[in-house]
């Protein structure tokens, strides 16, 4: 797959199938349009195009950053599209100019003339353009008019779920991580820097990785969780405390922190990038009379980890 950052660097001599979005998490409902996506380029002998946005639109358009917590951060997304059968990733920023362009411009102006389409896929509620006034009946006027075939995907369930990226922002938020990784169709991630922190951990006999993460990500509810931590790529069991600590007085005003607790393992990895596959949630945050009780319950969390990992 090759990932390109601009209509304008596409090559002028590659005929297309195409879909748009933001794709936020790269999740099962998604994914039903880029299997059509291929499918259909293949069967018309076209490049199969995936073409999203940078920042997300919402990002731009609410003036607020952080009004909308990410699934998947850019580097996600590309991760997850390298694992299918995509030609070209097209990375277009996103910006309050280009959220302007008349939908028959947009069209026209990126997907016909910058990426040559001629087979255009969108899910069953796509809309796009100036003030999203875009719509599949806007589409059907407009494949008549510019020369191009037109196909809808229809909407994907799981369990009766409609599957969308902000059921599953909700999901995870709270903290219902197993119905979050059905509707992904992969375990929920993250990837954070490896900081200092208070070493208690350490002191109570459960030394753990305190996580930097990027504030774009929807951030699991607060609890213990059973994990997967990829050091250098080499995959760990392990479990996670997502909160504030409130066992130890000093640090119940302190801010939120991700702790990963990596069983049977000793390495210093100051510094180093580790990523999080999120299992479980296995329990809420809760203050202990004692550290002789957070210990025994460690111990218990740790044996409940390792039986929810051992059984996938």
């Amino acid at each position: 797959m090759q990932v390109i950052y601009s209509v304008d660097d596409f090559p002028s001599d590659v005929e297309t199938s195409v879909t748009i979005g933001t794709f936020d998490g790269v999740h099962t409902g998604h994914r039903k349009i880029f299997e059509e996506l291929i499918k259909t380029a293949k069967e018309s002998k076209l490049k199969s195009v995936v073409f999203t946005f940078e920042p997300h639109p919402r990002k731009v358009l609410t003036n607020n950053n952080s009004s909308l917590d990410l699934i998947t951060i850019t580097e996600e997304k590309i991760e997850l599209f390298k694992l299918m059968s995509l030609d070209f990733l097209v990375i277009q920023k996103f910006s309050k100019n280009f959220s302007k362009i008349d939908p028959l411009d947009f069209i026209r102006d990126f997907l016909v003339d910058k990426l040559n389409l001629k087979y255009l896929i969108v899910g069953y509620d796509h809309q796009f353009g100036k003030n999203r006034n875009g719509t599949f009946d806007s589409l059907q006027q407009y494949s008549k008019l510019l020369g191009f075939s037109l196909k809808k995907v229809d909407v994907h369930k799981n369990s009766e779920i409609v599957v969308s990226s902000t059921k599953i922002r909700s999901l995870i938020a709270s903290g219902m991580i197993e119905m979050a990784n059905s509707l992904l169709g992969y375990r929920y991630f993250f990837s954070g820097i490896v900081t200092k922190g208070n070493e208690i951990g350490k002191e109570l006999g459960f030394a753990t990785a305190n996580l930097q993460i990027s504030e774009e990500k929807v951030h699991v509810q607060n609890g213990v969780y059973a994990v997967h931590a990829y050091v250098k790529n080499v995959r760990h069991s392990a479990m996670m405390n997502v909160g504030y600590n409130p066992t130890f007085e000093n640090d119940i005003f302190d801010e939120k922190k991700v702790e990963v607790h990596i069983f049977n393992f000793k390495e210093n990895i100051y510094g180093e990038i580790i990523k999080v596959e999120v299992i479980k949630k296995i329990r809420n945050e809760v203050k202990f009379e004692s550290k002789d009780k957070l210990i025994d319950q460690l111990n218990i969390d740790k044996q409940t980890s390792l039986s929810i990992i051992q059984e996938l």
